[in-house]
């Protein structure tokens, strides 16, 4: 599967922000005994966070972005669905990073995928005591991407986004399967599995919603 480079683009700044907070307020809501009595998340549940929280942080970049005056109403509705959902997901990821002492960012993006050189020591040491390339995230939009999306308007944008929006959930579904399998710690088996769901039903309106405007699906990416 080709890869694109991490992008988050404008704006990322301040949806991290607002995630950083949710996910202080998720660590205050869960308490101390909660969080004693939790299994700590393994090398490579931490280093998947870390990268789906990047993930997400495009993608709500992305709904932002087309929320605005002059289109659609229907891709709007979508768009503030994709914004409120990943910006939960987010607040719950950072969350879990920050009751595990961990950093938010990952110093070696898709590490943890399976192939990879840093994959056999994972499980016993931090993801960011291995160095190499990994490799880049599935369903990244390019910067020179996320700027067109920002300069255009009407019909060209709406579809630009659905197709950036559809590759990005593919992108982020082929993360979570394979993360799946790795996984071992309940809450973040769930939070994989809400993943795979949630997108898998985003990415069938998207793709309904694509065909209704006569645009082709793009291919995974």
């Amino acid at each position: 599967m080709m890869r694109r480079r991490v992008v988050v683009g404008a704006g990322a700044a301040v949806v991290i922000a607002v995630a950083m907070a949710t996910g202080w307020l998720l660590r205050a809501t869960v308490g101390t005994v909660a969080a004693e009595s939790s299994p700590s998340p393994s090398a490579v549940e931490i280093a998947y966070m870390q990268d789906m929280v990047a993930h997400h942080q495009q993608a709500v970049v992305m709904a932002k972005s087309i929320d605005r005056e002059g289109i659609d109403p229907g891709v709007r509705l979508l768009a503030r669905q994709i914004s409120e959902s990943q910006q939960y997901e987010l607040g719950t990821m950072i969350g879990r990073l920050r009751m595990a002492g961990q950093p938010v960012e990952n110093p070696e993006p898709m590490a943890w995928m399976p192939g990879t050189d840093q994959m056999s020591g994972m499980s016993d040491h931090h993801p960011g005591d291995h160095h190499g390339g990994g490799h880049d995230m599935p369903g990244m939009a390019t910067t020179e991407q996320l700027t067109q999306l920002g300069s255009l308007s009407g019909t060209a944008a709406e579809n630009l986004f659905l197709e950036l929006m559809y590759r990005h959930h593919q992108g982020g579904i082929a993360m979570a399967q394979t993360a799946l399998p790795l996984v071992t710690t309940a809450a973040v088996r769930e939070s994989v599995l809400d993943t795979v769901n949630g997108q898998t039903k985003e990415v069938g309106l998207m793709g309904s919603m694509l065909a209704e405007r006569d645009a082709q699906a793009p291919a995974p990416g």
